[in-house]
């Protein structure tokens, strides 16, 4: 797909393409260096999902970015998430 928008735009309409179980919480979230997650979703069991999506990226750079990602999400208190959500779902509370 030439346009990783376009595939984001996608998930965003239909997001049980990647899972059944998965709610998307986040798009675009702005990590606290500089970084920005494509789509996060939580699981079932609260766990975070990160959902990036890659074109033109060496395995070496997509793995460091992940890396990145996965520690910065690993500190997210509930509030944290909660903001994400309302934020992703215009005000929306994610506990309905």
């Amino acid at each position: 797909m030439a346009d990783e928008e376009l595939l984001e735009d996608m998930i965003v309409a239909e997001p049980r393409m990647l899972s059944d179980e998965w709610m998307l919480i986040g798009r675009q979230v702005k990590t606290g260096f500089g970084g920005i997650i494509d789509l996060l979703a939580i699981a079932p069991d609260g766990s975070l999902v990160i959902i990036e999506l890659k074109r033109d990226r060496t395995p070496r750079q997509v793995v460091a970015q992940a890396l990145d990602y996965a520690f910065w999400v690993e500190k997210l208190n509930d509030e944290s998430i909660e903001t994400i959500y309302e934020k992703f779902s215009s005000g929306k509370d994610i506990a309905v």
